[in-house]
């Protein structure tokens, strides 16, 4: 089930960051965004249960919102999970009159720039070696939509 983030979801989302990136976001930090208007992060918390699956964290600021983070446990990958958090996320951003919706993903993270592309996100810039790999660096592949023309 799909949630608005609370502060006991922190330490575990740092876990989670942790296993899936070689930047996180902190729980300090996740707790002070947490309180702020700007601030807008969800998780999928499989149905009540005490572990979760995956979440999404992003910024608002008036009608444009960032994506910062999503991402969904190695055990939970494939399952639906990550698009079940955006396409919550969209209709979130819809509702609060958001226009655009940004992220950045590594261009070499097949997986998400194929969903991100599903859900109507077009890449609208590059930055080349910005994701730290144990083989070198990677790009990061800047996209955007709008909440009211993307795709479930």
């Amino acid at each position: 089930m799909i949630r608005p983030m609370r502060p006991i979801d922190c330490n575990r989302i740092e876990m989670i960051e942790t296993e899936k990136f070689t930047t996180t976001l902190d729980c300090r930090w996740l707790l002070s965004m947490l309180g702020k208007p700007n601030f807008c992060g969800f998780v999928d918390d499989l149905d009540h249960m005490s572990d979760l699956a995956g979440y999404l964290i992003a910024t608002i600021a008036a009608d444009e919102a960032e994506i910062l983070s999503i991402a969904v446990t190695a055990n939970n990958q494939r399952l639906g999970c990550g698009n079940g958090l955006l396409t919550h996320f969209l209709a979130y951003a819809g509702k609060k009159n958001i226009k655009t919706v940004v992220l950045e993903v590594a261009a070499d993270n097949g997986a998400a720039l194929a969903l991100y592309c599903r859900h109507g996100f077009k890449q609208f810039g590059q930055r080349t070696n910005y994701y730290k790999r144990r083989a070198g660096y990677c790009d990061a592949i800047m996209m955007k939509c709008s909440p009211d023309e993307a795709f479930p």
